[in-house]
């Protein structure tokens, strides 16, 4: 069993949804808070934004689906190429969608995670964690709250509940966003030195959680 490296955290776009968000980054490199970051403040980001009609972009059903997809790409390393991408699914304006995805050796675009939305509320993630194509990991979440649980999918298309180890330390990393994101917007200092100071002591955190899942899987 391998469970993702990160957990959902708090912050971004409406209640419900950047909480959720850090699972989508799981399957990208060193699987770290600075990633996460990304979301806030992104350095070397090149984005662009897409407005694609599904629907007259060949789809099936010859263009009537009414799903609108934007897509963003973004350059991480500063080398002049994308390097992630992500792609909103709308319909009828309301995010329904969401999928994640990196290129690989290959150059060729590998989906890392897909985000699934109902009513303005993310409901399921699921991460393929190590890019093998089998989407490990999913976390299923209240719509009323912002409690979740973790199950794990198995090569041969089996589901089950991720052990109780596991689960907790995917909320020691929820926990840590929180307080990071909470620590932000309380805060006036906000000097490189000090938010740099503020993202290693979250880093840590996140990464000795994510030592407990992999201890859990050895």
């Amino acid at each position: 069993m391998k469970a993702a490296g990160v957990s959902p955290s708090p912050g971004g776009e409406g209640r419900g949804e950047g909480e959720r968000h850090t699972i989508y980054l799981a399957h990208l490199p060193l699987k770290t808070l600075a990633l996460c970051l990304l979301l806030v403040a992104v350095v070397g980001c090149r984005d662009a934004n897409v407005d694609v009609d599904a629907g007259k972009s060949g789809d099936a059903d010859g263009g009537t689906n009414g799903i609108t997809i934007k897509v963003s790409e973004r350059d991480r390393d500063k080398d002049g190429k994308p390097d992630s991408r992500t792609e909103q699914f709308f319909r009828d304006g309301q995010r329904v969608m969401v999928v994640r995805s990196k290129l690989n050796a290959q150059e060729v675009w590998v989906v890392g995670s897909r985000g699934y939305h109902v009513g303005g509320k993310t409901v399921l993630i699921e991460g393929d964690d190590d890019g093998d194509g089998l989407f490990e990991t999913l976390v299923v979440y209240r719509t009323d709250s912002d409690d979740f649980e973790v199950f794990t999918r198995e090569a041969n298309g089996s589901v089950r509940p991720a052990s109780t180890r596991v689960l907790e330390a995917h909320k020691k990393q929820s926990a840590a966003f929180a307080d990071f994101f909470q620590e932000m917007q309380a805060s006036t200092n906000h000097d490189d030195r000090t938010i740099e100071e503020r993202i290693r002591r979250t880093q840590k955190k996140i990464q000795d959680a994510a030592k407990e899942m992999t201890d859990e899987n050895k």
